[in-house]
């Protein structure tokens, strides 16, 4: 099993574009994120429900399985 792993965004849904775009071309069986999606305990309720939406949709958008 081939894994990208992951953890410690905050929120910066580009660095997650850009670590993608680092491992374009090669295939993964799933994606595992180690926690802190968002800028929660530093950012304001509505700006981390924001960066969520985020980094959800670069996640999607890579069709492959995450956890």
């Amino acid at each position: 099993m081939k894994l990208f792993a992951f953890s410690d965004l905050h929120g910066n849904a580009e660095a997650l574009k850009k670590m993608f775009e680092s491992v374009e071309g090669e295939s993964f069986d799933c994606i595992l994120i180690g926690g802190d999606l968002t800028g929660f305990d530093v950012e304001q309720p509505d700006v981390s429900i924001k960066q969520a939406k985020q980094v959800f949709d670069v996640l999607e958008a890579c069709e492959t399985p995450y956890y």
